[in-house]
């Protein structure tokens, strides 16, 4: 990249061969269909619908390639965040695996091992695992937000200048004892299976996805995702870690990263 070579331009090259075709086809329909035009689900069509854009312009399709890039390795990395976390979660806490295994085990007779999302929606203890492990991931949100438009005052009259840019910080509601009791700051594995609380669900107690018409539309697939690992990973190993202990996470500077120590891995034996 020092001399002039990216290489990500060819890999732009074949999303944007690929994308261009498909703007062209949209665009079609909206001239021809009008109001009756049906508007697409995906991330595509929101960045057609944005103000400033034109496909037809040079450098404006790559910029919208370049954030099609973005989003993609940034759920590849938060999802796979997600599952490590959960592995150190389950590796210092035998008790849990072992229960987690009894419901794996339960759901992968009864469908024979051909998981389907049906399934993956009866592993309500392993949501709940799951759900536990996200609010304990950490205590900011990693994606800066920038006060662009206007500056903004609190109650308590801390003024954030227009330009700014700030990082969220949400463990005052991750660890709230209004809503999740005294003992907030405790790792409660099984504390949402009767509490009709997925861990898809976001609102003001839980804002690991955000909130309100913001909230990552991708967190079905990344939960689902995370839940499907777990289940075939704990079907075939028994997990600890090498001190024996529950190993905390990292700090580098405000941020949390998953514990350097080592885990062990170990086959399960099958009954014959």
């Amino acid at each position: 990249m020092k001399f002039g070579w990216n290489p990500v331009s060819r890999h732009r090259e074949v999303v944007m061969n690929r994308v261009k075709p498909v703007i062209e086809k949209r665009l079609k329909e909206k001239n021809v269909l009008g109001d009756n035009y049906k508007p697409y689900n995906d991330i595509l069509e929101y960045y057609m619908n944005q103000p400033d854009f034109d496909h037809t312009k040079p450098n404006n399709l790559p910029y919208h390639v370049d954030n099609l890039f973005v989003m993609t390795f940034v759920s590849i990395n938060t999802t796979s965040r997600a599952a490590v976390d959960a592995l150190y979660d389950l590796a210092g806490r035998p008790e849990v695996l072992n229960e987690l295994y009894e419901e794996a085990l339960t759901i992968d007779k009864e469908c024979n091992g051909l998981v389907t999302l049906t399934d993956v929606q009866k592993m309500v203890k392993l949501d709940s695992f799951v759900k536990e492990s996200l609010r304990h991931a950490g205590n900011i949100i990693n994606l800066a937000h920038y006060m662009i438009s206007k500056s903004f005052t609190f109650s308590n009259g801390f003024t954030i200048p227009k330009g700014r840019k700030t990082i969220l910080y949400f463990d005052d509601a991750l660890k709230s004892k209004e809503y999740y009791g005294n003992d907030a700051e405790e790792f409660k594995p099984f504390q949402f299976v009767n509490a009709n609380s997925p861990a898809t669900k976001v609102d003001r107690s839980y804002i690991i996805f955000g909130g309100g018409k913001h909230a990552c539309p991708g967190r079905f697939f990344a939960v689902n995702e995370t839940k499907l690992f777990l289940h075939k990973f704990i079907l075939k190993y028994k997990v600890s870690t090498k001190s024996g202990k529950i190993e905390e996470k990292l700090l580098i500077g405000p941020y949390t990263i998953p514990s350097r120590s080592g885990l062990v891995f170990e086959n399960k034996v099958k009954n014959k």
